[in-house]
């Protein structure tokens, strides 16, 4: 062969192996372009789909579980109990070791005792919760507390190993806690300081892990338990830019994480926060949500601790959230009730049976609220509910029968249309306004000193379209607490412009009868003017119960 044969055969090789990887290459690129374009589809559609119940899962279960513990056990406690009510969705912290910043109940007995027996099994809480949901349809994130600092424990030794092995991480000293009351921030010592680039690191490598390690929908920043993270903040003093900065920073880094694991498993992992109402308040504690949702770092937003389940500000945040195509759910919370609502009973740990037949006044009291804080928000136009606090406790149990009627209920705005509710003005007193919703006006909350002749004013929201419905009502009766009164004194009240006819009532409260056009759809303005009295009085609380001729 000549030397002509053999340079035209080494281009002809070289020609046919080029073409080969040239069409490789593009095929493959074209692969790539079709797996990525399949794998946004499934985000959109996976953050599209409905959530109109989301079950937030402290992770207690393993404090009530059945001793010994086993599968059936475990799930017997909470995660049964969803089946079969508007249930879409469970967010579930795990009490795990992969969770350094909480400690919880992990390192004490029994809980202990009862993740080991789990072990035994070769399973896991989570990896049961996982699977529990797959059988049932309902999606499963995983929800870490962020700051979470239920761990201040009465002994030293008994937070997480990984904070008595890094003190300096911490805001606080175990001192602390002698130093200062339990109404004060500086008495809940074991927050970690995000400034410290090693917590962050440590934040970041625990998604990590989660996300190499379980098959999750999707997982969460529960970023409200607790709103300090820095600590300007734990010492009421707004964040820095840079700070702002660093928080960003973290949860890029996460999301990055959670793209990483949607593309090695082929399926839309989605990334949820919990944040508070505002804009604002954010800012005030470090997060930038209006930079997270601008870069498409988040995907779910669920607002507020739900201590102000009547009043919370939701709306603006909403609106927000629906502006970039990110659908947002407001969390109301069963302790949130408590702060409002006199001589509520929310967390009932009678063994008997529960049904609206043998319903204890409380516990009618109890369902009512929940119907009215989910129908304002509803009517703000959020895209779903979040119950936080509200557990079952016992299988048969009344706290698990309503827990389980409460989902029922309040998933479906036009469900609860005819319903009986309770509505108020929340009373957030025993809050530490600082600590726990961040530096914000309260202008519009309880309580509220009444002054001789000096105008008190409070916003009232009301969901209910009591004009357009006025045939349909049976009443509609306002009350209001005024701590100091006698009934000697002379007080107006009035809703709106229409002034109410009202009388006293059992001990502090006045108590009467609202005509039904009164009331309008959405917000309303009560006005207290004490016009005749000896001293001034504290307006504590404000309800307006409304019921209907044929209550569904």
């Amino acid at each position: 062969m000549n030397r002509f044969s053999i340079n035209w055969l080494a281009s002809v090789t070289l020609m046919t192996v080029l073409g080969f990887l040239s069409f490789g290459f593009m095929y493959g690129c074209q692969t790539q372009k079709e797996d990525s374009f399949s794998l946004e589809l499934d985000r959109e559609n996976a953050i599209k789909r409905s959530r109109r119940i989301i079950f937030n899962n402290d992770g207690d279960d393993l404090i009530y579980a059945p001793t010994p513990t086993t599968k059936e056990g475990f799930l017997s406690v909470r995660t049964d109990h969803v089946s079969e009510t508007m249930v879409d969705s469970i967010f579930y912290f795990s009490r795990k070791p992969i969770s350094p910043i909480y400690s919880g109940a992990v390192n004490t007995e029994p809980v202990a005792t009862r993740l080991r027996a789990l072990k035994k099994e070769g399973t896991d809480d989570l990896k049961l919760v996982i699977e529990a949901s797959r059988k049932q349809g309902i999606e499963i994130f995983w929800s870490m507390r962020m700051n979470d600092i239920h761990d201040n424990a009465k002994d030293e030794s008994e937070i997480a190993q990984w904070k008595r092995e890094k003190p300096h991480l911490l805001m606080g000293k175990y001192e602390d806690k002698k130093k200062y009351s339990e109404t004060s921030p500086y008495y809940f010592w074991t927050f970690v300081d995000y400034a410290h680039p090693e917590v962050r690191d440590v934040i970041v490598e625990t998604f990590k892990n989660v996300l190499r390690n379980y098959d999750v929908d999707g997982v969460d920043l529960d970023f409200l338990r607790h709103p300090a993270f820095f600590q300007e903040t734990r010492d009421f003093k707004p964040v820095t830019k840079q700070h702002l900065e660093l928080m960003t920073d973290l949860v890029r880094q996460i999301r990055e994480e959670v793209l990483e694991a949607s593309s090695r498993r082929g399926k839309a992992i989605l990334l949820s926060v919990r944040i508070l109402p505002t804009l604002n308040q954010n800012r005030y504690f470090g997060f930038d949500i209006q930079k997270w949702v601008k870069q498409g770092y988040v995907d779910l937003i669920v607002v507020g601790g739900g201590y102000d389940p009547f009043t919370m500000p939701a709306k603006d945040m909403i609106d927000h959230g629906h502006q970039w195509g990110v659908p947002v759910y407001v969390c109301l919370s069963s302790s949130g009730f408590t702060h409002t609502i006199a001589d509520g009973q929310f967390f009932s740990t009678d063994t008997s049976q529960w049904n609206q037949s043998n319903a204890k006044a409380s516990d009618l009291v109890a369902l009512q609220c929940w119907r009215a804080a989910a129908a304002n928000a509803w009517f703000l136009g959020a895209d779903g509910i979040m119950t936080f606090n509200l557990f079952p406790r016992y299988p048969g149990s009344r706290a698990t029968a309503m827990a389980r009627q409460v989902w029922k209920e309040i998933g479906d705005p036009k469900k609860l249309r005819y319903q009986d509710k309770l509505y108020a003005i929340d009373n957030l007193k025993d809050m530490n306004i600082g600590f726990m919703m961040g530096s914000v006006p309260v202008n519009d909350r309880l309580p509220i000193e009444i002054k001789k002749g000096v105008l008190a004013q409070c916003i009232l929201p009301i969901a209910d379209d009591l004009a357009a419905n006025e045939e349909d009502l049976k009443s509609l009766d306002i009350r209001l607490k005024l701590t100091g009164f006698t009934g000697n004194e002379v007080i107006t009240v009035k809703i709106n412009k229409e002034q109410l006819n009202l009388k006293k009532g059992e001990s502090d409260w006045l108590i009467g009868e609202i005509p039904a056009g009164v009331i309008h759809q959405g917000q309303n303005l009560l006005k207290v003017k004490l016009e005749k009295s000896k001293s001034s009085l504290i307006l504590s609380a404000v309800e307006v119960e409304v019921k209907y001729k044929h209550s569904q």
